[in-house]
């Protein structure tokens, strides 16, 4: 069964049936819209019959592969840096293996920036960028410590410390998921993390 939501496009293949209630193997990949791999993308899947909650990352290829323990219903979120978070009622019955294709949108805001702010991820302080030639933003930190963690907020004012309009910036060593959801919304679920050993500051750019 091949089923397309506007946003994306997910198609679901169930395995042989068995009788008994067993372990159930899911696999398949999660890609961008045109079919290639986020730089970073995770599943999960929480609530179930015993409230699970699963962490599953997808590999560089896009693909990835966990196992329930037993039927029932569950929550499953897929995301991946710089696009829309999807949740997928997932039911489960008598299946053996489910195969999932899931394909995700790009974040609207994320192509097309007016305002950018980077936020802190310790703190929550929002510092506005400068736009600079090539359609670039940046601003100089002040740096305390050997890591430096993220986010970038679009087109809101500092001292409003939360909105959905936010995401992981183009500048980073490498990218966290922050956990603490909820990923049912818009608010994108990455930070970027920047390595400033001995740095009393760091320039950080947001590079389209």
């Amino acid at each position: 069964m091949q089923k397309s939501i506007s946003r994306l496009t997910v198609a679901v293949l169930m395995g042989s049936p068995t009788l008994s209630f067993a372990q159930i193997d899911l696999s398949g990949t999660l890609l961008q819209a045109n079919g290639n791999p986020m730089a970073a993308a995770h599943l999960v899947i929480q609530n179930g019959p015993r409230d699970t909650s699963l962490d599953v990352p997808v590999n560089e290829a896009g693909h990835f592969a966990f196992t329930l323990d037993e039927p029932g219903g569950y929550g499953l979120y897929a995301t991946g840096v710089h696009h829309e978070t999807l949740q997928i009622p997932l039911i489960l019955t008598d299946q053996k293996k489910v195969e999932l294709h899931i394909r995700l949108q790009a974040n609207a805001f994320a192509l097309s920036p007016d305002t950018l702010y980077v936020v802190f991820a310790e703190s929550d302080e929002a510092v506005q960028m400068q736009r600079i030639q090539g359609g670039k933003y940046t601003v100089r930190l002040d740096t305390y410590a050997d890591t430096l963690a993220y986010r970038i907020r679009y087109g809101y004012e500092a001292s409003e410390w939360r909105s959905d309009k936010i995401m992981a910036g183009t500048m980073h060593n490498r990218l966290i998921l922050d956990d603490s959801g909820p990923f049912w919304d818009s608010e994108g679920d990455y930070f970027s993390v920047v390595d400033t050993p001995g740095e009393t500051h760091v320039d950080i750019t947001y590079d389209l």
